[in-house]
């Protein structure tokens, strides 16, 4: 059981709920105002994954100079290997050109002016995430809310960006064992459709993230304001980095006890200003 919050306490948690509804709304603005940047994200996304698979599938399995660009004529899964007898390039093969290229590039946007805009996001959204992991920092202070503070802090400091290397882990796999024949003389070279992948996977899925981290945070805060109008001081108060560690040092609240930029929660305590 905790101990009942003094008068002053009870007015440090109504200011609290006050500012959780305020972050409610500007989540709920942002998602509108993101909404349709993430519409497109999602179609170039699908175009992309698609795209891959298309000529992933149709690939001659060569990752050397020019011949890394080796494809089926109809982007078809091959029958018959890039060389045959007397190492002749099979008919069934065509070297993808720049024409090609583009047409594959038309349906995606410009990568410069997509990072503008994720990155434009991106700046208007992560600073929300670290207000409101700060503000209701004091909640770690109330029994039995460490676990959503936890969920709250990992939320806004984890995992917002899908890295290159990721996308490049999901392309390459095993691929350096699987070359059918080495072309002695011809660096290696990775195939249009590896390159796509890893220059813009990561940016769609970082976009994405954005959305899906604004869609978790509300129900998050929510759940938050749900509990705080019941809440009651806590013993003793875990410190974060043991939460996160899974272990358990935790620190007495006592009296005259001083938490914070007006944050005031312990018997007998004052609030310290900016």
């Amino acid at each position: 059981m905790g101990k009942p919050l003094t008068p002053a306490q009870e007015k440090i948690r109504d200011t609290q709920i006050i500012k959780n509804e305020e972050y409610i709304e500007k989540v709920e603005s942002l998602l509108q105002e993101i909404n349709s940047f993430c519409e497109e994200t999602n179609r170039y996304n699908s175009y992309l994954i698609d795209t891959y698979e298309k000529l992933d599938n149709a690939h001659g399995m060569l990752f050397q100079g020019e011949y890394a660009n080796v494809y089926t004529k109809h982007f078809e899964k091959p029958v018959s290997p890039v060389f045959g007898l007397y190492n002749r390039f099979s008919d069934e093969f065509f070297i993808l050109d720049d024409t090609h290229k583009k047409e594959f590039l038309k349906e995606l946007p410009l990568l410069e002016k997509y990072q503008k805009n994720l990155e434009y996001y991106s700046k208007k959204i992560r600073p929300l995430f670290d207000d409101v992991n700060s503000e209701n920092s004091i909640i770690l202070r109330f029994e039995g809310m460490e676990q959503l503070y936890l969920e709250l802090k990992q939320l806004s400091e984890q995992n917002w960006i899908y890295s290159q290397q990721r996308a490049a882990n999901r392309v390459y796999k095993n691929r350096q064992f699987l070359m059918p024949i080495m072309l002695h003389g011809i660096q290696n070279a990775d195939p249009f459709h590896i390159k796509l992948y890893v220059d813009y996977s990561p940016q769609f899925n970082t976009g994405l993230i954005l959305k899906r981290k604004l869609q978790k945070l509300k129900p998050l805060i929510k759940s938050i304001n749900a509990q705080l109008p019941f809440a009651e001081l806590a013993e003793k108060v875990p410190h974060i980095q043991n939460i996160v560690k899974g272990t358990d040092y935790s620190t007495l609240i006592g009296e005259n006890t001083k938490i914070g930029n007006n944050n005031a929660i312990g018997d007998n305590t004052s609030i310290r200003g900016n």
